[in-house]
């Protein structure tokens, strides 16, 4: 018998991250890849556990832009529980892009990407 605790997955909440048109990307950096800047407008938590918003302009995400298209994504920005509790949120990711002829689009009408991963961390007041 294992002396590790099985592990569960929950379904805690769902995050929709809203993005103006307000991005910034400059480069070339070394190595070819492009630096990117995209402030989040705001956004809302539903969930059985959480339910809040994305504090607008609390942060950003520093995407890497890959010479290959592929996007390195590093985005930093604040959550506000219905209670009023700030979180800190980083979210790690790649987004690899899908041909523009896919037909897929988001409500944004973007193009859907054809793989994307994220791993959030979160720090929270004790």
């Amino acid at each position: 018998m294992s002396k590790f605790a099985e592990c569960k997955l929950e379904h805690v909440f769902d995050i929709t991250v809203e993005f103006g048109a307000d991005r910034t990307i400059f480069g070339p950096l070394p190595g070819g890849n492009q630096q990117g800047f995209t402030p989040p407008i705001g956004g809302i938590i539903t969930g059985p556990r959480l339910n809040g918003i994305v504090v607008p302009r609390s942060g950003a995400d520093y995407a890497i832009v890959r010479s290959d298209g592929v996007l390195e994504l590093e985005a930093h920005y604040l959550l506000q529980a219905d209670d009023g509790t700030l979180i800190y949120i980083v979210n790690r990711g790649y987004i690899v892009r899908a041909p523009d002829d896919n037909g897929e689009k988001n409500e944004q009408g973007l193009a859907q990407p054809a793989y994307f991963r994220c791993t959030p961390t979160f720090r929270v007041p004790a």
